[in-house]
């Protein structure tokens, strides 16, 4: 049986993707409000868990007919998150995000971040750039690693300005290097 979540502030639903666990995304009055890429429990050993953590069974995933009707398009996209994970070029300029509470520069920083596409890349200087305030890459840098949309706000296109490589990856705030790594692979944008 599935199940959603309702609470105050939002309904949550959690997926599962294969080879990568249990996502979870969180959703209210029909807008995108936080994603959080699929992570699996402990339990097995760092070998066979994969990008992030060890698997298990989901709590609950989303139910094919939700219970809200702005809450439509959530089905849809949890399983774009899971082509994704396995490589599909996937886009999401359809998804509507709950930005309420970022300024107006935060804002131009997530049109900017959502205008990168599968297997490009952006330093974080050409991200504030885009965003209308070149020299404010550092900024760029930290609405990235705050960002609570990881698939559908793609920061992990966002890398530092390398040296002698084209470039340097760069953080990616509580997922890591790896994580970033391992999506750029996916995208084909490292070999």
């Amino acid at each position: 049986m599935t199940r959603h979540h309702a609470a105050a502030d939002g309904t949550r639903y959690r997926y599962a993707a294969d080879g990568w666990g249990i996502g979870e995304i969180h959703v209210r009055d029909g807008r995108l409000v936080d994603h959080v890429l699929p992570s699996r429990r402990s339990g097995r050993s760092p070998r066979e868990r994969g990008p992030n953590g060890g698997a298990s069974a989901p709590d609950f995933t989303v139910t094919a007919n939700p219970s809200r009707k702005s809450d439509d398009f959530v089905p849809g996209l949890c399983r774009r998150f899971a082509a994704h994970l396995e490589g599909t070029p996937v886009a999401y300029d359809d998804v509507v995000l709950d930005d309420g509470d970022l300024t107006p520069f935060q804002r131009e920083l997530l049109a900017a971040a959502r205008s990168v596409g599968w297997g490009e890349v952006v330093t974080y200087g050409g991200l504030a750039a885009l965003a209308g305030r070149p020299r404010a890459a550092r900024a760029a840098g930290t609405f990235c690693a705050r960002s609570r949309w990881s698939l559908v706000v793609p920061c992990h296109r966002v890398v530092a300005a390398g040296k002698d490589e084209p470039f340097e990856l760069g953080g990616y705030g509580s997922g890591g290097n790896a994580l970033k790594r391992h999506l750029l692979a996916l995208e084909q944008t490292l070999l």
